[in-house]
């Protein structure tokens, strides 16, 4: 089993090859095809590998390729123009690790139980990735996903901080880069190290302090999580691509906070700040930061944002060269967004996953198949259907009563029949129904401000009007409950739901 701690001593940079895809085939290939209307040719080409990509709290908003006119991601944007981009992807069990679970399970994780380790129950896909002859290999800095963190003796635990630790166990190997946030690895003194501003705009101190020791050593952008991960996904890769059979997945945990890029990413968005850098903050209002400091943090997240879009560019000219992308599905996405000012918040509380600026994900499939004729997709992907389409896409059976299903088909024929209404949610908080157009959504839990919320994407002021606001509201609370019942959902969570549906009536 691989397993590295620490430094290895790796050199390469991206250089100019890794700030351009202009070599890539996915970028050289003919002219665009498979847009709305184009019949998609599907080339004679068999799917061997799959790589999964996860960059943790990526909003969608902040990418070229979903309509963002600011900040950079080339990589991205151009991977996307020759993959297949959805749309209306959406959540599923919120937030981090409760979204892994939805991956590696292809199951929804809220509907039984909140933030935790895996249990003997749960079956994730490496499995049967194992069981059909193929290999699987996590590469990640995600701390939740190898340390189990219980508290020590005499400290407080955290919500969540003793229900994770072991989310790499099924898979063939699996390498941690050790240092990313809270980690539980340096020890240096960091009575020297200053803090970048006020105490109480720092969401954990103690988190915040482990992370200044992880990364005091840092000398140059190389040393940074995000390259680290991509870096050793692309040298995994060098190592196997001969080797047919395998399904990587590269989960890194950028751009999640604390966000403090190189300071020349956050120059390209906030050039000259010298105020105090608050890049963790606390969950909660966005009025204890200035506008300066507010608009200086969307300028280390946006930051982060190009500093992930960089190496992991890296990392797809790493399988082009490999001549990976001809046979090897690769699907980017991530496990939700941020708030970062919006309906003057900041964080993913639980009443953030009533908004589309935490609720929307990114997602973006390469199909060998396809050749490089990139389209957009309407979809209502979620997180749940990565699973299904791992093992379908590598030759494995699905098991039966898993929640979601193969991309595949849907990447073949746009036409393809796809679920009608997606569900998601936060155990024990909350509950939501999205159409497509809209979303509608209600607290499970009494928190001071809950309220229920009913969007549409498309046409905002339908929601305003109260007509049409009480007929979306029965419909979609009527979708809920159907496919929670379809799901055979705890009795107690329909329960809260009938319960919130109710009295979302009764204050109607």
């Amino acid at each position: 089993m691989e397993h590295r701690h620490g430094d290895d001593g790796r050199d390469g940079h991206p250089g100019a090859a890794g700030l351009c895809l202009g070599s890539t085939p996915y970028h050289r290939r003919g002219d665009d095809h498979g847009y709305p209307g184009v019949e998609i040719e599907m080339r004679e080409r068999e799917i061997k590998n799959t790589v999964i990509v996860i960059a943790d709290t990526l909003r969608r908003d902040h990418l070229g390729l979903y309509g963002n006119p600011w900040i950079r991601t080339p990589h991205l944007d151009a991977f996307g123009a020759r993959s297949v981009v959805f749309d209306r992807a959406i959540v599923g069990s919120f937030a981090c690790m409760p979204n892994r679970q939805d991956c590696w399970t292809g199951c929804y994780s809220y509907l039984d139980g909140p933030w935790r380790s895996l249990s003997d129950a749960d079956i994730e896909f490496p499995i049967y990735l194992e069981q059909a002859g193929r290999r699987s290999m996590l590469i990640s800095d995600q701390v939740h996903m190898f340390i189990q963190s219980a508290p020590r003796p005499g400290h407080a635990a955290r919500s969540g901080s003793a229900y994770n630790g072991n989310y790499h166990r099924a898979f063939t190997g699996w390498e941690h880069i050790r240092g990313q946030a809270h980690d539980p690895w340096r020890t240096d003194s960091i009575e020297d190290v200053p803090l970048p501003c006020d105490p109480a705009k720092i969401k954990f101190m103690d988190s915040f302090r482990q992370h200044q020791r992880n990364t005091r050593q840092r000398q140059r952008e190389e040393d940074y999580s995000a390259p680290q991960v991509f870096r050793a996904a692309a040298d995994w890769a060098e190592r196997n691509h001969t080797k047919d059979g395998f399904c990587l997945v590269v989960d890194c945990f950028d751009p999640h906070e604390p966000w403090d890029p190189p300071r020349y990413y956050a120059e390209l968005y906030d050039p000259g700040y010298r105020g105090e850098e608050v890049g963790y903050p606390p969950y909660g209002p966005a009025d204890i930061m200035s506008p300066a400091e507010l608009r200086h943090m969307r300028a280390l997240y946006a930051g982060e944002v190009t500093m992930v879009d960089r190496w992991l560019g890296f990392f797809l000219e790493k399988l082009d060269y490999l001549g990976l992308l001809d046979n090897t599905l690769v699907a980017i996405t991530s496990d939700h967004g941020h708030m970062l000012g919006e309906h003057g918040r900041v964080g993913k509380d639980p009443d953030t996953l009533f908004y589309p600026e935490v609720a929307r994900v990114p997602l973006i499939v390469w199909d060998p198949r396809l050749d490089g004729q990139g389209r957009r997709d309407n979809a209502l992907a979620q997180t749940i259907d990565l699973c299904p389409t791992i093992l379908d896409a590598m030759g494995a059976q699905a098991p039966a009563g898993i929640h979601g299903r193969s991309l595949l088909p849907r990447l073949a024929d746009p036409a393809a029949p796809w679920r009608a209404h997606a569900i998601f949610g936060q155990h024990g908080q909350s509950a939501h129904v999205y159409d497509g157009e809209w979303q509608f959504g209600v607290p499970l839990s009494w928190r001071a401000g809950a309220r229920p919320v009913l969007l549409n994407y498309e046409r905002p002021a339908l929601a305003e009007d109260p007509a049409t606001a009480e007929m979306a509201r029965a419909r979609l609370g009527q979708a809920l409950r159907e496919q929670l019942a379809d799901l055979r959902a705890p009795e107690m969570l329909r329960s809260q739901v009938d319960a919130a549906l109710a009295a979302t009536r009764e204050g109607a």
